[in-house]
Formats: structure tokens, C-alpha cells, sequence
């Protein structure tokens, strides 16, 4: 299976958002790995992990994004998901179990609105910032939603803590 070239040209900016939120790690996890688990796999070895729901693309893993359950809780450094939420049927579930699956740190992606227009059919919802960041602090308060590259950015800190 071929990677897109524009999925590929994501990589380094998607490992500065881990080191830049979470620095190193030993674990992480990436839920809806999509056809990039092998790159990943290749850049950090046994620290990393997989998920998607496709066999096809060599997951670690094969499930629900919105049901972790075979992940223990506070198990992962890292959780991940690069533009998965728009594409699971219950976003709030998917970063619920998100943050109990992980020790530390939450990142997450997601397109604006605005890019979404052409009616991806596989975009169960479009994002703005407003609904993201609504959607981040319900499920927990230590939390920053920006902008960059021209994608939403929501990150979760100190996921294992009790809520502020």
C-alpha cells in the first residue's frame, strides 16, 4: 500500500508535536495509525505502538479507536491520534479512553471546517476550535487547543493526574 506523499510530508511535524508536549518517551500509542504505522515503526521501534481499525495497513492492533479496553489504564507515555477524530463515530468515547490509556500526554489533530468542505465521506464531523476546545476540557481540564500547519492541535497534559 502507498503512502500519500502530503501523509508523509506530516511525519517530522507530528514528532515535533511529541517532543515539544512530552519530550522523550519509552511508549506510545497512535489510534488510527493508518497507513503510517510502518514509518513510525521505523523511527522509534519498540516504543511504538499502533491501532486502527484496517487490517491492511499492518496496525499492531486492530479495534475501536473509541474503545481501548485492551490497553490497560495509565499504560502509554504518548497517546496519539493524527486526524482520527473526525472519523470515529463517538469523538468524546475515543479521547475519553484516549486519556486513560495514557500516563502523561494526549495529542491529537484534526482539520478545520473550512477544509473539510469538499465532503470527505469518511468525516463523521468537522471540527471548529471552538467545539474542539469544548469537547478537550470536558474530558479534562489540563489542556491547550491551537492552530498550526493549518490544523487544529488539541494536547492533554498530565493525563494520569485527577482533574483540576
Amino acid at each position: 500500500m502507498s503512502i500519500p506523499a502530503h501523509r508523509i510530508n506530516l511525519v517530522p511535524f507530528f514528532a515535533k508535536l511529541i517532543q515539544e508536549h512530552h519530550g522523550d518517551f519509552e511508549t506510545i500509542l497512535d489510534v488510527g495509525c493508518g497507513e503510517l504505522s510502518s514509518i513510525w515503526r521505523q523511527r522509534w521501534g519498540d516504543k511504538y505502538e499502533g491501532l486502527d481499525t484496517r487490517d491492511t495497513v499492518n496496525a499492531d492492533y486492530v479495534g475501536d479507536a473509541c474503545d481501548l479496553s485492551l490497553f490497560p489504564s495509565n499504560s502509554r507515555d504518548v497517546v496519539c491520534g493524527w486526524s482520527t477524530l473526525e472519523h470515529v463515530t463517538h469523538p468524546y468515547d475515543m479521547l475519553s479512553e484516549m486519556k486513560r490509556v495514557s500516563k502523561a500526554t494526549v495529542i491529537i489533530t484534526t482539520d478545520y471546517v473550512e477544509r473539510d468542505k469538499n465532503g470527505d465521506p469518511t468525516h463523521l464531523y468537522s471540527w471548529t476550535p471552538k467545539s474542539l476546545r469544548q469537547l478537550i476540557t470536558r474530558i479534562h481540564g489540563d489542556c491547550k487547543v491551537y492552530e498550526s500547519r493549518n490544523i487544529m492541535i488539541g494536547v492533554l497534559y498530565n493525563c494520569s493526574s485527577k482533574e483540576i
